[in-house]
């Protein structure tokens, strides 16, 4: 089959992107790699539907399929994309080890990371108290690793911790929850609580939740044992 244009089908390259519920996605970046290359970035879905012609490859060979690496909010299985030279045009020869005719476009699934909730055990603690709190966080698709950073909250404002930065941690868990120890010093006299910042990437504030720990003056016994257990 081909086009008034000259152009056959199969030397364009189309992707249905969509989200794990079956539905488009037209914000996400995707790319084509291939070892020894710069990876090419490819347009932006329309209404989830991504077209892009072959005329500007020039190697033939397998290429990799899956989230462009500057896309910071979604993940992918990447799949296999061969491509060959035919009658000097570029083609797309199979996609994920099927057959590629270009007639119809190739469903790409992608998976959005978000953090959805964070709690902390305790959330209560006394002025004098230092340890470790446990942070549960939920989410989807989150990643391997997390970063946190812990400010002090006076009736000031919140602010972190003097000369510290965002802190890398390997949690426990799954892709839809993950656990970690956060140690916290004893509080500063002014201190009313403690704020954990919990991001998805060392640089960037997309996606950050955060937790409260309370710091209460002569808390009670009680009151304490109940913030950890809950």
């Amino acid at each position: 089959v081909v086009k008034k244009n000259g152009t056959s089908p199969n030397q364009i390259l189309k992707i249905n992107t969509m989200d794990e519920a079956g539905n488009a996605v037209s914000d996400v970046a995707l790319s084509l790699s291939k070892d020894g290359q710069e990876a090419v970035v490819l347009p932006k879905a329309s209404n989830g539907l991504i077209e892009y012609p072959l005329a500007e490859v020039k190697a033939a060979g397998e290429y990799t399929l899956g989230v462009a690496s500057t896309e910071k909010r979604y993940a992918c299985d990447p799949i296999p994309v061969i491509l060959e030279e035919s009658s000097g045009n570029m083609i797309v020869s199979s996609v994920n080890s099927e057959a590629y005719t270009g007639e119809s476009p190739v469903p790409f699934t992608v998976k959005l990371i978000k953090i959805t909730e964070i709690s902390a055990k305790p959330s209560i603690v006394s002025k004098s108290w230092s340890g470790d709190i446990e942070l549960n966080v939920k989410g989807t698709n989150l990643p391997d690793t997390l970063y946190y950073r812990r400010l002090i909250r006076t009736e000031k404002g919140d602010s972190p911790i003097s000369g510290e930065t965002v802190t890398p941690v390997t949690p426990t868990g799954t892709a839809t929850e993950k656990i970690f120890n956060v140690p916290l010093p004893t509080a500063t006299n002014d201190q009313i609580g403690w704020k954990i910042e919990v991001q998805l990437f060392s640089s960037d504030l997309l996606g950050m939740e955060s937790a409260i720990v309370s710091v209460i003056e002569g808390a009670t016994k009680e009151e304490l044992q109940a913030a950890v257990s809950t």
